[in-house]
């Protein structure tokens, strides 16, 4: 059985959220862990550097709004083991 604390976190973004993203990174560290793997899935790798626990997956090329984001996060999840 699995431990569902050893279950990585994921954060989805999207280019143009970097700033969300780094106050993210900096609040989750503050209140929760800086030892818990966190997962972000999004498209450019984010301009600043994320804390060591944070690793980042790309989508590719971000092409379309919402809905082809939505397309791109089933397509990036349906491929995860």
């Amino acid at each position: 059985m699995i431990n569902v604390t050893d279950i990585p976190i994921y954060v989805t973004t999207s280019n143009g959220r970097g700033h969300i993203l780094k106050v993210f990174c900096h609040l989750f560290g503050k209140y929760w862990s800086n030892d818990k793997e966190v997962i972000v899935v999004g498209y450019d790798f984010p301009e600043f550097q994320m804390p060591s626990n944070f690793t980042f997956r790309s989508m590719g090329v971000q092409s379309g709004g919402p809905s082809k984001w939505a397309t791109d996060l089933n397509i990036f999840f349906s491929s995860e083991s």
